[in-house]
């Protein structure tokens, strides 16, 4: 079972990204093995997330799949194939149920602002941009995710304000970051050009204090 403490699997996650990266560019075999176990691990985690609030397509499942999807790019050729089809059902399970969780149905309404909605479909997005080509519904994936972020860019405060406060904009905006990047890397399409983006500097210059640690903090501050 996935571990349920308080993002635990966003942990995992993130080590599993790390651990990843740090092999393509140290070639060193204990992240390597690292990664793998991690991986191998979190793909049968049932589920991906809290099995008492939106299993399988809130927060964690964002973070798993991008840094699964993320895993099966960077480390395609070390895993073996009968490693590489686990891990690609699993990643085809979990990003047809975030699909299904952010696809337009009748009475259904998103926050397209809110980091419970581009947090999964930034993971959602990576994962289908790793699968391309091999998966059929890969296609679809990626161009519902493009929508929740291009509306997303539209929405967000142009000044590059982030209502939910510094502690939220920490964890949250780099999932947009996330997207960006790897869309433009795998599509040549730069969204990048949104006032919310290109201000962020204004945001951090009006929030912190001249000791570079201080902010004046506001919304949802969690641990202050």
């Amino acid at each position: 079972p996935g571990p349920q403490e308080r993002r635990s699997q966003n942990v995992v996650a993130l080590a599993i990204a790390g651990t990843s990266l740090a092999y393509a560019v140290e070639r060193d075999p204990k992240y390597l093995a690292a990664a793998r176990s991690w991986t191998l691990a979190a793909i049968d985690y049932e589920p991906w997330g809290y099995t008492f609030n939106k299993p399988n397509t809130d927060l964690a499942a964002g973070h798993l799949l991008y840094a699964i999807g993320w895993a099966y790019d960077l480390l395609y050729d070390e895993f073996s194939p009968e490693e590489r089809g686990r891990i690609r059902r699993s990643l085809e399970r979990h990003a047809e149920l975030v699909y299904d969780a952010f696809a337009p149905k009748p009475g259904r309404r998103f926050n397209f602002t809110q980091n419970h909605n581009f947090i999964p479909t930034s993971g959602l997005a990576v994962a289908a941009l790793a699968l391309m080509g091999e998966s059929p519904e890969a296609e679809k994936w990626a161009a519902l995710a493009r929508a929740h972020h291009h509306r997303a860019g539209q929405l967000l405060s142009p000044d590059g304000f982030y209502y939910e406060g510094m502690e939220y904009w920490i964890f949250s905006s780099p999932w947009l970051v996330h997207f960006l990047d790897a869309w433009e890397h795998a599509t040549g399409e730069s969204l990048w050009d949104s006032g919310q983006v290109r201000n962020w500097k204004h945001l951090l210059a009006h929030s912190m204090m001249p000791d570079g640690q201080t902010v004046f903090d506001f919304g949802d501050i969690w641990q202050g």
